[in-house]
């Protein structure tokens, strides 16, 4: 029998204990000759609360946190750093791993948990990092794992060199790794609301906006409230569900519009309007695509 599910996290539910991850962030900038205390501005936090055992932040709160310690330190490694730190730990509140097998690879997409729209490029080269780490262990030894980012190539390239390798693709329509091995990567159940909703929508059909309130409670007036406090609306989480799809399908099966339901989202039957939306969504047509992630022989791709 299982039990009951864990309560949905949004961006403002207190659900991160002050005393743990982030208070392992204060030391580490203190560590480095900050002031931690000058890190908690704009979070709501108070000198004590940090080493309170009582005391919990929002999601949204610690995002505020990290972003002080990055943008504080003005140290091109540090979001490596904050990512190497999130591995040693047990959950990573801001961000939410979508793992998946293909192309004889193991697929990870990086997704957000608690913000709508891309990853800015620190909390992608944190999430990266961290997931980094926690495949060491995993992988067998020599295994190749290729970085996706979507942001453009940075000037400090050389440090992504240094905590990620050289495998790195920039401008891609995803933030992605492919470990070239099977990896039975554990992910703990969906809590934050953005992650359940994808959820809901990753189905062919997908759930529709009266039925995605209904699951959890709301009504549709509410729950457009819902995912503007979140910076993000349902068109775009339908868009990031269905480019997952798109990716999951193409790195699978090659061609989308072969691939089985519900694995593949319901695209138009008609070729013109299925490579239309798949532009839309990755930028790139279905070749292109299969181009960049697994590549294939004797194809002539034009960008």
């Amino acid at each position: 029998m299982t039990g009951a599910q864990a309560p949905t996290v949004f961006a403002e539910t207190p659900c991160i204990p002050a005393s743990g991850l982030p208070s392992a962030f204060l030391q580490m900038a203190a560590m480095r000759g900050h002031d931690p205390l000058s890190l908690l501005a704009g979070t709501g936090l108070f000198a004590g609360d940090w080493v309170d055992p009582q005391r919990q932040m929002s999601p949204v709160q610690f995002e505020r946190l990290l972003t002080n310690l990055v943008h504080a330190q003005h140290g091109e490694d540090m979001a490596f750093l904050v990512g190497a730190r999130h591995a040693q730990m047990a959950d990573a509140p801001l961000w939410s791993p979508v793992v998946w097998q293909g192309a004889g690879a193991t697929w990870i997409a990086l997704t957000g948990s608690q913000r709508g729209g891309d990853l800015p490029a620190w909390q992608a080269e944190a999430f990266a990092g961290m997931m980094r780490e926690r495949l060491r262990p995993l992988l067998p030894a020599g295994t190749a794992l290729q970085f996706y980012f979507r942001h453009a190539m940075p000037r400090y390239l050389e440090q992504y060199h240094a905590h990620l390798g050289e495998n790195l693709t920039f401008s891609a329509p995803a933030n992605l790794i492919r470990a070239d091995a099977y990896v039975d990567l554990l992910t703990p159940p969906a809590v934050a609301f953005l992650c359940r909703l994808r959820a809901l929508l990753d189905t062919s059909p997908p759930a529709d906006l009266p039925l995605c309130a209904a699951h959890f409670g709301f009504s549709v007036a509410t729950m457009k409230r819902r995912l503007k406090a979140q910076g993000t609306h349902f068109q775009q989480q339908l868009d990031e569900a269905r480019r997952l799809q798109l990716l999951r399908a193409v790195t699978a099966f090659g061609d989308p519009a072969t691939a089985p339901q519900p694995t593949a989202f319901a695209f138009s039957t008609d070729p013109s309007n299925r490579n239309r939306e798949q532009r839309r969504l990755t930028g790139l047509t279905a070749l292109q695509l299969r181009h960049l992630l697994i590549g294939y022989a004797g194809e002539r791709v034009e960008y």
